[in-house]
């Protein structure tokens, strides 16, 4: 999407685009995207403001009330500043890395040769750059996988590792430790990555633990469902396949740092999962009604997430735990919200949360996300339903 600046900021930024055609080719187009970054990361902010003043004044608080709440927010650098504060962050360091960077490969041939991956200490490393440390290959090969800041890792714009096309340097550098002002240092056992082969034997392990359970377990949620009048909603897909569950393992272990020995014992909280899909008119008193029906049936309620009051995804999933100490999961929608949900939100949401989705992509994904989950109105009471625990 071009963003014509002239419209955007006046007539008056026009000596600053001719500016930039003074500059070399490259750096052009690093301002140029931290520019187009600024905008995304204005627009969201300018959603989000607005999206919570509505929720504020349609809940019945005063104006003086809402200034007081946002002004207290921007001191306190909460949901609202504290994400455009971060942004900018963001921004400001991915336009000085990709600075830092221009011209690094002008004196070498990158179709002949390797370069090696090289993670440079002093900073918490991320699991993808520390996966690709001694990493050796063509640059083009470098290219495909993902050069060092390109967005396609964890720590995103953050990244201080490098390209060696020498070969000389050890696969880590151990630089300078960096400690902010009033930050401790924290010290933990490394998370030793697992292979396939063991997520595939725990997902055996939880997929047949979920079948054992699900005969029992559904014609307790079907009751509930036929108590409040309410509908089910993909109850062919109630126990996550072998795939799904191999891949949801993995990445608990890469992105997450879980151990194979702590899901082992803990299991995962949605391999039996339920959506109800609940009318609006009775949305809460359904909710409390079949909580409390599970609940007498022997389950456990272990956790209550409301989301309804959320920019990226509205809508609230419990957690239960089955007398064995199993968890399975139960989500609580509207006709609107799974439609909003299945329609737009899910394919989104996962181009959102890939690690390989550009800085720029990924604010363009938030803005529509916030825009559609913004015209979803969640049912009266809702968004009152309290977190737990």
């Amino acid at each position: 999407m071009a963003i014509d600046y002239l419209k955007l900021f006046g007539d008056d930024f026009d000596t600053v685009l001719k500016a930039l055609d003074d500059l070399t080719p490259a750096a052009e187009k690093v301002l140029l995207n931290s520019l187009d970054n600024m905008v995304f990361d204005a627009q969201t902010f300018s959603t989000n403001i607005e999206k919570q003043i509505s929720s504020m004044t349609s809940s019945g608080m005063s104006r003086g009330a809402v200034a007081s709440s946002l002004n207290n927010d921007m001191k306190t650098g909460g949901r609202i500043f504290g994400a455009l504060r971060n942004s900018v962050k963001s921004g400001i360091v991915e336009g000085v890395q990709e600075t830092a960077k221009l011209g690094q490969y002008d004196n070498y041939d990158l179709d002949k040769g390797n370069f090696a991956w090289v993670t440079v200490g002093g900073h918490k490393v991320c699991a993808d750059c520390d996966g690709r440390a001694g990493d050796v290959g063509t640059f083009n090969y470098h290219e495909t996988e993902g050069l060092p800041g390109a967005g396609w890792s964890v720590c995103q714009a953050y990244c201080y590792c490098v390209l060696d096309p020498t070969g000389k340097l050890p696969k880590k550098v151990q630089g300078v430790p960096v400690k902010e002002k009033g930050a401790s240092a924290r010290k933990g056992p490394k998370v030793k990555r697992i292979t396939e082969a063991q997520a595939g034997t725990l997902a055996r392990k939880f997929v047949g633990m979920a079948q054992k359970a699900d005969v029992a377990l559904t014609g307790v949620i079907e009751g509930m469902a036929e108590q409040v009048g309410a509908r089910m909603h993909g109850l062919k897909y109630r126990i996550k396949d072998f795939k799904s569950t191999t891949r949801k393992i993995i990445a608990n272990n890469v992105e997450d740092g879980v151990s194979y020995a702590r899901m082992a014992k803990e299991d995962l909280s949605d391999i039996n999962r339920y959506t109800y899909i609940l009318k609006n008119e009775s949305y809460v008193d359904d909710f409390y009604t079949i909580v409390r029906g599970i609940e007498a049936e022997g389950y456990e309620l272990a956790k209550i997430k409301n989301y309804w009051d959320g920019d990226l995804y509205k809508g609230m999933n419990c957690n239960f735990k089955t007398l064995d100490g199993r968890k399975f999961e139960i989500q609580f929608n509207t006709q609107t919200q799974q439609y909003v949900k299945d329609k737009f939100s899910h394919k989104w949401y996962e181009e959102f949360r890939e690690i390989s989705t550009a800085p720029a992509r990924k604010d363009q994904l938030e803005i529509l996300l916030t825009e559609k989950w913004n015209a979803v109105s969640a049912p009266s009471g809702a968004i009152e339903i309290p977190n737990f625990p």
